[in-house]
């Protein structure tokens, strides 16, 4: 579990012994979390948005480490806009990729199917 360090002096001293250094904001409630990782602990101290910058200038890591900029997004799926006939007429509907390939394979079956029952 993580150790709560109120004062800015003691996290000071403790940025000093420490491996890596994190910054986590909270936009929702405008703090942000400064969390030192030493060998044993991880020690973490709560800063105000606009105290932020002035608390990372005094601090003395050696790896300091955004962890907002470092959130990578997850790839969104491709989207394919396909026409299907409906009763009413043409509708567009749009769905994934893969969506559309697993339709694919499907329709390429039932094809097949019918062309070798054809056949016989």
């Amino acid at each position: 579990m993580p150790i709560e360090v109120y004062s800015f002096d003691e996290l000071l001293r403790l940025s000093e012994k420490a491996i890596e250094c994190r910054v986590k904001r909270n936009m929702r409630k405008d703090t942000a979390k400064i969390k030192v990782r030493t060998k044993k602990y991880l020690y973490t101290y709560k800063v105000a948005l606009d105290e932020l910058e002035d608390a990372l200038k005094k601090l003395n890591c050696k790896g300091l480490v955004d962890v907002d900029k470092l959130v990578s997004k997850k790839p969104k799926k491709a989207k394919v806009a396909e026409e299907k006939p409906t009763k009413e007429g043409k509708e567009v509907v749009t769905e994934t990729a893969q969506e559309a390939e697993k339709e694919q394979q499907k329709a390429d079956i039932e094809e097949e199917s019918e062309n070798s029952s054809s056949q016989t």
